[in-house]
């Protein structure tokens, strides 16, 4: 009897592996493609898109006269040259961006527009070697003209986020770098690490963010009901369904933005995602930082330091990623092309178990503050 129960149990397993394995070869429809954004100067307020390129190293958008346009391939920085971001310049995301011929046209609050030359039409000048991170890129200093926009942006008595005495400049990225940066080869998320052909400009350190509609509206909801718990202590808008719209999707700064039909963050265990006629790899979940508790439209702190605060109760998923909780899903292209709005979304899964370790891991977090 004990024999017959063995075999039982080892042909259910070896059932239940086999099914495993063929799910994840099949594609699964997962949703539609609902918004697309790309961010020309780092830390600035997107472009909302239609349609783009997927080139390796991120979105791209072409002009009438064939000037390409990647994500994050202008950045701000100090005059130590290192990067300067939404996260100390909060007022950063008030600054848009306009492709007008081959140009690129920058307009802020009491600003007079700065237009820029398009990366790939610019006289090329000395390389400038900066730091994103711990990475060293290289730059073109966009000029005088520029630097004296964005540093007296800063010194607006509405912005009022510059350091005395500090001057910044504009930086553009174009191919061609001595100083390259491909991407991290020692991410053991996947199994999988990064190719050559992996690299990005100035972007955090991925070509991509995805995100989807249930775990944004998950953690909306969260927050809502956080809101109502605390007493209402921080003044929080709301619409005929009592759901909060001081927090927007945009907060969160993606480059495609799901429309869902699954269950929230079920994103995590994605390992291979197609977008109409184009495929991603999954690389690693996308640990959050304070960019997240910028209001997009007005460029304030949100109140109780939301969403981030909400996220850090539910969403610390790796140790290495220490207080800081996940949201979207970073990715890699394996087959260019193009994109549009509204196009399919379809995914592969994956057997990795760091995802059943992360809800150990944040169960442990909860009972340790009780």
């Amino acid at each position: 009897m004990f024999s017959g129960l063995t075999a039982i149990l080892i042909s259910k397993i070896v059932f239940l592996s086999y099914i495993s394995r063929k799910r994840k070869m099949i594609w699964e429809k997962v949703g539609h493609l609902e918004k697309m954004f790309l961010y020309p100067l780092k830390s600035t307020k997107g472009i909302c898109l239609d349609s783009a390129d997927i080139l390796y190293s991120g979105l791209a958008i072409r002009n009438e006269n064939g000037h390409t346009v990647k994500d994050r391939s202008w950045i701000v920085v100090d005059q130590k040259n290192k990067m300067v971001t939404a996260r100390n310049r909060t007022k950063m995301v008030n600054i848009s961006s306009l492709i007008r011929g081959d140009s690129l046209v920058l307009s802020a609050p009491e600003m007079t527009d700065l237009i820029l030359p398009l990366v790939g039409s610019v006289v090329a000048s000395e390389e400038i070697i900066i730091t994103v991170w711990d990475d060293r890129v290289g730059g073109y200093d966009c000029g005088m003209e520029a630097s004296d926009w964005i540093t007296n942006y800063f010194n607006l008595p509405n912005t009022n986020q510059s350091d005395e005495g500090e001057r910044y400049r504009i930086l553009s990225f174009t191919d061609g770098w001595t100083a390259r940066r491909k991407l991290k080869r020692d991410d053991d998320h996947w199994r999988e690490d990064a190719r050559d052909v992996d690299e990005v400009q100035y972007q955090d350190g991925y070509p991509f963010l995805l995100t989807t509609s249930a775990s944004f509206d998950d953690v909306k909801s969260k927050c809502y009901q956080k809101s109502l718990k605390d007493n209402n202590n921080y003044e929080i808008s709301e619409n005929l369904d009592g759901e909060s719209l001081s927090i927007k999707m945009e907060c969160f700064r993606p480059n495609f933005h799901i429309q869902s039909n699954m269950d929230a963050f079920d994103e995590d265990g994605w390992m291979e995602i197609k977008i109409g006629d184009c495929t991603f790899y999954n690389m690693k979940p996308c640990d959050r930082c304070t960019m997240t508790t910028i209001e997009p439209s007005t460029g304030e702190r949100l109140p109780g330091y939301e969403p981030l605060k909400t996220l850090r109760q539910y969403r610390l998923m790796y140790p290495e990623f220490k207080n800081s909780p996940c949201f979207g899903i970073n990715l890699v292209a394996t087959k260019l092309g193009q994109v549009n709005v509204g196009d399919p979304v379809f995914m592969r899964r994956s057997s990795d178990f760091r995802r059943k370790r992360s809800k150990l891991i944040n169960l442990f977090l909860v009972n340790l503050g009780k």
